[in-house]
């Protein structure tokens, strides 16, 4: 099992593991694996089974905690950072008093609490370390992945984590977690990467058709067909008046009105297949549309999603980073999309082909065929979708005030930094000497 050496020298932390039958060598000499120029006497370190075993000019012997040589302390450690949800706790004490909720031995004592969302620390007594510096000041602020030292315990502060590591005593108000929510991946910092998931937009013909042919309404007339009945009727009354004549009058009449009822009622039975029949035409294209409208919210919905899975915003560009996400350097010259980046959102055309079935509109106005075409006219572009841009193919300009251009220029690099790879994509900044401050966070990149 590797050995955790911790030595403190001149007001320094310093950390090494060390494994079986392997010598560290702490000196002012060239040949120190821990270069201390104050210390003129070289300390040597080695494993030897369970123990740690130093030499120290004349002197040799088993390393233990607090042992001092020359001007160096040292201690031992082993195991890994234990992680505790600190909950809703707001404040709490580290030390060897009773009542702290970290119980370490030594002479010290500390005083944390939980002001918006960040912790600040009193000291009360002793000498403590942060990140590997002895710190003089009595009151300050622990910021995000601060180490807390003192001796061989480690301690490590996250708004809502505390990793604990080395013999310390936590304090039941304290929760193990596993993971933590801020942990590194496995073999961290090697990085391997991922199969790529690409997502492409859907290539099928979609037509919208036109409804069909408006039912033609009737063009009978009632008047027209109940007036020839009534004008036989009346003639034959006049004529039963002047000459009358029996059975052949009560005849004529009859047929005459026989006559008008049946065409009255032909022409009710007409007017209600003509309502029904645009009924049916109204509700048959309208769950037609219904279906191409469920068609195409799912096309449109794929493929922006792919989009914006492709072309992330700057916060999910930040989360992907932060958690050491697999898409990190995805893009290979191989790649269609190498050297895309976003430029912003906007109306993009469908990939899939979208036509409507009617090649020419008449200029006769039917609110149900202007319904098919509205649908068609509302799904060619799909809003509110990135809108990539291409540095293969040329130079790229901006054009506006400096600030925007200098912001949509760090964006740029964000994006192409991110997905790829420093061993395809190099960057070289030439910028005014001003403007130094505002691309200093760029030699953070690799």
């Amino acid at each position: 099992m590797k050995k955790q050496i911790i030595f403190y020298s001149q007001g320094l932390r310093y950390e090494v593991e060390l494994g079986i039958d392997k010598t560290v060598l702490i000196g002012a000499t060239e040949k120190a694996h821990v270069y201390l120029s104050q210390q003129e006497i070289p300390i040597q370190l080695k494993v030897d089974g369970d123990e740690v075993f130093y030499q120290y000019d004349d002197e040799a012997g088993l390393l233990k905690d607090g042992l001092c040589l020359g001007e160096v302390v040292f201690y031992l450690r082993e195991g890994e950072p234990r992680v505790y949800d600190l909950l809703d706790l707001s404040e709490f004490q580290i030390g060897s008093q009773r009542g702290a909720l970290i119980t370490l031995d030594g002479d010290v004592e500390l005083l944390l609490q939980k002001s918006q969302n960040q912790w600040k620390l009193t000291r009360l007594k002793g000498a403590f370390y942060r990140n590997n510096h002895l710190q003089q000041m009595d009151q300050q602020l622990i910021g995000f992945g601060d180490e807390l030292s003192l001796g061989a315990v480690t301690i490590k502060f996250y708004p809502d984590e505390v990793w604990v590591q080395g013999p310390a005593q936590v304090g039941k108000q304290l929760t193990l977690r596993e993971p933590s929510r801020y942990g590194f991946y496995e073999d961290y910092p090697d990085y391997h990467r991922s199969p790529r998931i690409i997502y492409r937009g859907s290539e099928d013909k979609i037509l919208i058709n036109p409804p069909g042919q408006e039912p033609v309404k009737p063009s009978d007339e009632l008047l027209k067909l109940i007036v020839p009945p009534l004008m036989m009727v009346g003639v034959t009354v006049l004529i039963t008046l002047i000459q009358p004549r029996g059975i052949y009058i009560l005849a004529t009449v009859g047929m005459s009105i026989t006559t008008m009822i049946f065409s009255i009622r032909g022409f009710i039975k007409n007017r209600k297949k003509y309502k029904a029949d645009k009924k049916e035409r109204v509700d048959l294209y309208r769950l037609y549309l219904k279906d191409k409208v469920k068609e195409l919210t799912r096309l449109e919905r794929e493929q922006k999603e792919g989009m914006h899975y492709h072309f992330p915003t700057t916060l999910e560009l930040t989360d992907l980073v932060e958690s050491y996400n697999h898409r990190i350097y995805e893009k290979t010259p191989l790649h269609f999309d190498f050297l895309y980046y976003r430029l912003g959102l906007g109306k993009m055309p469908t990939s899939y082909d979208l036509k409507y079935g009617q090649q020419e509109r008449s200029g006769k106005k039917d609110a149900l065929e202007e319904e098919g075409y509205a649908l068609y006219s509302r799904h060619k572009k799909i809003p509110d979708m990135p809108i990539p841009a291409n540095l293969s193919h040329g130079p790229v300009g901006y054009i506006g005030p400096r600030n925007l251009v200098l912001e949509q220029l760090q964006l740029l690099v964000m994006q192409l930094a991110t997905f790829h790879s420093y061993h395809d994509v190099q960057f070289i900044t030439i910028l005014p000497e001003e403007e130094k401050e505002q691309w200093s966070w760029m030699r953070w990149l690799p």
